[in-house]
């Protein structure tokens, strides 16, 4: 790609492992950069400096001013069976929500310029650096494919005949979905007694092997309700992926017990190199941390440490994405010398560690939506939100995945009404199942 601009020249260099163009297909791993070369006329080209920018902005950029991906131009040629020479609208521009914005610029001053310019977009595939936004089980049962039960169940009850009802009207699918699986329920129900203290208990043996599915994919469900992960890494031998989730605040302050095993669950993450000390740990964050509980079921004792700057002993989860793994000992120097914020940094305790092929699997199954999104969505902390991440996130995409958001975030307005209580507890983000 050669453009020209007036009085400068970019040229565009991709590198991959793989050596081929990945701008234009989504989900291809990480290991590309995009270089830069920004040069004023001059007389010797020896003074030229690259300026390096992380491949996925540049990507989202294209998919955001129109360009088309693979995937898209497929999607025309099937439609119309030859690629139309318009191309496609250019996206709206997307922003953070107001409030959210500016309780994250006062938390984390230094990503205040990144904040004003952040984006995301969906991706077909997994990709270290990229999030996992977990569906709603209606959006999940309503993207089955259509021989499938569920895919079957739900056509049927909203009378539709599309191949891909959810891609022509998600609103509408996911409508049917939702009414659905209201009734399914409510006839599970009936099939179950309450015991004395007012649980309903239902004999396993009634249930159909389809309604056993249906209440284990819900619990799953329940457990996982509204998570953001962070992909932050992939096994190069076995391809198995880890992450961690993004959205479930744990303590904000520490104290001497909780800082030394925090240290000794953040060495298990880094092998070979020592613990970081527990008292300089509770002197730079014990009055301030931005800690997560990294995964919804329990794991090893292993804590993950994530900067927005290099730092002795940290490594870069990809390249050219500017989020490094580790080098909390470095951190904590920088944080008592004044120098970093303890906002600046996350602290992730357990994490997801998928086996090989399973993340995969799962985003078949519509259990996850990968997106790639802006560092600064990612660095940002997700401590008492005015707008739960996971809504923020919907609404930055737009299109039929902000109006799903908008049904969601009603239901959980009636859900807070009802109880007489309210959801907002640390930015509405913990982890709820009777949400």
């Amino acid at each position: 790609w050669v453009v020209l601009f007036s009085e400068r020249v970019l040229s565009f260099v991709l590198r991959s492992p793989a050596r081929e163009p990945l701008l234009l297909r989504k989900g291809r791993q990480e290991g590309a950069r995009v270089v830069l070369h920004a040069q004023e006329r001059r007389e010797s080209y020896e003074e030229e400096e690259p300026v390096l920018e992380d491949w996925r902005a540049f990507r989202a950029r294209m998919i955001r001013d129109g360009l088309p991906t693979i995937e898209s131009v497929g999607e025309r040629e099937r439609e119309t069976d030859e690629a139309s020479s318009e191309p496609p609208p250019k996206r709206e521009l997307q922003v953070l929500d107001p409030e959210n914005l500016a309780l994250a610029t006062s938390q984390t001053p230094a990503l205040a310029e990144e904040l004003k310019e952040c984006w995301a977009h969906e991706l077909a595939f997994p990709e270290v650096g990229s999030l996992l936004v977990r569906n709603p089980l209606e959006v999940q049962l309503a993207k089955a494919p259509k021989e499938s039960y569920w895919g079957r169940r739900v056509r049927e009850f909203g009378k539709s005949r599309e191949e891909d009802w959810f891609a022509a009207d998600p609103v509408g699918a996911y409508e049917a979905a939702a009414a659905l699986l209201k009734a399914e329920l409510e006839r599970i129900a009936t099939k179950g007694t309450v015991d004395s203290s007012g649980r309903l208990v239902v004999d396993a043996s009634s249930l159909t092997s389809a309604e056993r599915a249906l209440l284990d994919t819900r619990q799953k469900y329940l457990d996982t309700w509204q998570e953001v992960l962070l992909v932050v890494d992939r096994n190069a031998e076995t391809g198995a992926f880890s992450g961690v989730v993004l959205n479930r605040p744990a303590a904000q302050r520490s104290n001497g017990r909780l800082s030394a095993a925090i240290c000794s669950a953040l060495a298990k993450d880094q092998p070979g190199l020592p613990p970081p000390d527990a008292a300089a740990f509770q002197n730079a964050f014990g009055a301030r941390m931005g800690s997560y509980v990294g995964c919804s079921v329990a794991t090893e004792e292993r804590a993950i440490f994530l900067s927005p700057v290099p730092l002795d002993g940290a490594r870069e989860i990809s390249p050219g994405l500017g989020i490094y793994r580790g080098g909390a000992a470095a951190a904590i120097e920088q944080v008592a010398n004044a120098e970093r914020d303890p906002f600046d940094f996350k602290l992730f305790l357990g994490s997801y560690d998928w086996k090989p092929g399973e993340l995969e699997a799962r985003v078949r199954d519509n259990v996850y939506q990968p997106l790639a999104v802006s560092r600064a969505i990612v660095l940002k902390q997700c401590i008492n939100l005015p707008r739960p991440f996971w809504h923020e996130l919907c609404e930055i995409l737009g299109g039929g995945t902000a109006d799903i958001s908008r049904l969601e975030y009603a239901k959980r307005v009636d859900s807070s009404s009802s109880s007489g209580s309210s959801s907002s507890s640390s930015g509405g983000d913990a982890n709820s199942s009777s949400s």
